[in-house]
């Protein structure tokens, strides 16, 4: 079995492994996924589908990955290590993991939005679903429910299990935490003009209202007032319409810090996350200033 198909959490460090260190590498991984398969069988290891020993292999990689990057020892120091021992201390460190998210989901339910969207309900249920499902001693890389509510900036599709679970209530802690900033009446007004059924479409609720507060920021008005009207779009093209893509990542970088002052958001984590949405929105709103037309850009009511 190929080690870089079966290992996507290391691959960058294999390549950097000698020829011997890699065949050492494998041999002590299947050592453990013959100890696990063993424990998942309860002893009749014969009967193993090989998908599911691949799915075990990949769950060990997963867990001392984990324990590689938090202890920062390089892999070469780790080959003399008992790897069982290794695991054990991995599922520890994923057992603080579990924690912290539980921590994190309790937060994010009770810093939710004062409008409705079903498919942030159906997942913030379905995440409550993970915790009771999640194989820590067996599958610790799968998330065993769905996640369908979209964010502004997509978890990377480089973290699995509790990984994935954690950086996406963290940062939709963060979403949530900005759109409490603003009134269940300006937030359904925006909304319903960005799409008429938000509450049942699966759309991220996020985006849109920092794209309204950026450019309120911009034409220097109250920023939790989240309204747009045609003259002020008329202002931001005036005023926008000669940037380059790069003065424009610019503006977004300082508006953000300034932002996260004038609404009181209290972490880095906030500010980078509100710059790398904004950011994400040049390529738009450059074809729509080109096109004189800021009407899908900006929401007005």
């Amino acid at each position: 079995m190929n080690i870089s198909a079966l290992f996507p959490f290391i691959d960058p460090l294999v390549d950097d492994l000698s020829l011997q260190d890699t065949e050492r590498l494998q041999i002590k991984l299947w050592q453990l996924v013959s100890y696990q398969s063993k424990r998942y069988t309860m002893g009749d290891s014969s009967s193993l589908r090989i998908e599911t020993a691949e799915e075990l292999f990949t769950s060990i990689c997963f867990l001392l990955q984990l324990y590689q990057r938090e202890t920062h020892i390089p892999w070469q120091k780790l080959f003399d290590a008992d790897f069982k021992e290794l695991l054990k201390e991995s599922r520890s460190l994923a057992k603080v993991r579990i924690s912290q998210a539980k921590s994190l989901y309790t937060r994010t339910q009770q810093s939710l939005p004062k409008i409705k969207n079903d498919f942030l309900e159906d997942t913030l249920t379905n995440i409550g679903i993970f915790f009771q499902k999640y194989d820590i001693y067996f599958f610790a890389h799968q998330i065993p429910c769905i996640i369908d509510y979209p964010l502004a900036c997509p978890v990377p599709e480089t973290l699995y299990g509790i990984e994935y679970i954690l950086q996406y209530l963290q940062q939709l802690l963060i979403e949530n935490h900005f759109l409490q900033r603003f009134s269940s009446r300006d937030l359904n007004c925006l909304l319903s003009v960005y799409i008429p059924n938000y509450e049942s479409s699966l759309i991220d609720l996020y985006e849109p209202v920092v794209i309204n507060v950026w450019g309120r920021q911009l034409l220097a008005q109250t920023i939790t007032a989240l309204n747009i009207n045609s003259h002020e779009k008329f202002r931001l093209q005036q005023r926008l319409q000669h940037h380059s893509s790069s003065e424009l990542h610019h503006l977004a970088a300082a508006s953000a810090k300034k932002l996260t002052i004038e609404l009181s958001l209290s972490t880095p984590i906030e500010t980078d996350y509100l710059q790398h949405t904004i950011d994400s929105l040049i390529p738009r709103l450059k074809v729509a200033l080109d096109a004189q037309n800021l009407n899908g850009i900006f929401m007005s009511w």
